[in-house]
Order: structure tokens, then C-alpha cells, then sequence
């Protein structure tokens, strides 16, 4: 379990700094600060929303309902992310 941990925050550590370098090659100069803060903001509010919503998916479905109900947030998560490449070529 350790040795999992260790490795995961390794890879966050080196995972968020990198997506904000891409972010902000997104956005303009002039835009920048705003751009990350909608980014950071749109963060927390998945890290405050996520526990509520699986805890509702645990409450009505039990642990695997909550997983579940994970994996098809996730998915739909990849088809947006996606859409938005497709739609930015």
C-alpha cells in the first residue's frame, strides 16, 4: 500500500505541472490569470462535488454502484475532452 501511494503522488507530482504549462499555452497573454483561475476553480469545485455525488451513487447503489457511477462520469468526462480537440482542429 505504501509503495502505491509513493508512486501515485510521484506521478500527481509530476502530472499537474505539467497540464498547467499546457493550459496556459491555451490562452493569451492578456488572458492568462483568468484562464488558470477558472481552471483552479473548476478544481475545487469537482473536489468538493465528487465525494458528494459517489457518496449519493453509495448511498442508493452500494460500493460497486458508486464505482460504477465513477467510470461512466469519467467516460463522459473523455467524450468532452474529445469533442473539444476535434472542435479546436
Amino acid at each position: 500500500m505504501v509503495g502505491s501511494v509513493i508512486i501515485f503522488g510521484l506521478g500527481h507530482g509530476l502530472l499537474i505541472p505539467s497540464i498547467q504549462n499546457l493550459l496556459v499555452g491555451f490562452a493569451s497573454i492578456k488572458e492568462r490569470a483568468a484562464f488558470m483561475s477558472v481552471n483552479s476553480m473548476v478544481l475545487r469545485i469537482g473536489q468538493t462535488i465528487g465525494p458528494l455525488l459517489i457518496g449519493v451513487f453509495y448511498v442508493f447503489g452500494s460500493l460497486q454502484g458508486s464505482f460504477i457511477a465513477g467510470a461512466v462520469v469519467a467516460m463522459m468526462m473523455f467524450g468532452v475532452i474529445v469533442g473539444m480537440v476535434k472542435g479546436s482542429n
